[in-house]
């Protein structure tokens, strides 16, 4: 049950913000009224994907508009009922859009790239400043996380000012360096504080290049 909340709470968050959960107070006028094929259409899909035990915000992005429509559908009705004596609603209507737009410009000031973008940034930047071509070999330690990936390159490699690899170990890697013999060789651990970036030692060759 507790898990279950925590996917709801994570998909109203990410979903309209506090918008997502008006429906909850118009409950009873939406079911009765034609927007009931809608709410319950959304309650079937949603029931089945918290059935899911991972989860992301993009398993619910076929609901983005229904969200919406409920949303905006239940302000309608909780602005209608406060003519009927629910004076709550005519305080609660122009809150929540006013809620979302802060919280929306909350979450952009906010927003950062991944921390592995941000150090590829530098790296890239640093190695252009040393003059080309190079090879970079990406070492990962055991408990690399695996949502901060280093190595992808652009789609004419051969002709790229840095070549992104993973670190195979050396006999693997003697096959890259012999494929792009004139580059400049670096090894990088991008799991080490600070980040260490250094000439690739051959120990083949027992030089560095």
């Amino acid at each position: 049950m507790e898990f279950t909340l925590y996917k709801l709470r994570l998909l109203g968050s990410f979903y309209l913000g506090p918008l997502v959960f008006l429906p909850l107070l118009a409950f009873r006028p939406i079911f009765r009224g034609r927007l009931r094929i809608i709410a319950l259409g959304t309650l079937i899909t949603l029931s089945g994907i918290l059935l899911t035990v991972p989860i992301q915000y993009h398993y619910a992005a076929s609901l983005t508009a229904l969200f919406a429509i409920l949303g905006v559908q239940s302000l309608r009705c909780i602005w209608i009922s406060q003519r009927r004596g629910w004076s709550v609603g005519k305080l609660l209507v122009p809150a929540v859009p006013i809620v979302c737009l802060v919280q929306i410009a909350v979450a952009a000031s906010a927003a950062q790239p991944p921390t592995a973008l941000r150090a590829r940034s530098a790296v890239v930047s640093e190695l252009a400043r040393r003059g080309g071509p190079h090879l970079v070999i990406v070492h990962y330690s055991p408990q690399h996380n695996v949502g901060e990936e280093w190595v992808y390159n652009a789609a004419d490699i051969d002709h790229s000012a840095i070549v992104w690899a993973r670190d195979l170990g050396s006999d693997r890697n003697q096959e890259l360096f012999r494929y792009f013999p004139n580059r400049k060789r670096w090894l990088l651990g991008a799991d080490s504080r600070p980040l260490h970036l250094v000439p690739y030692e051959d120990p083949k060759e027992g030089v560095t290049k």
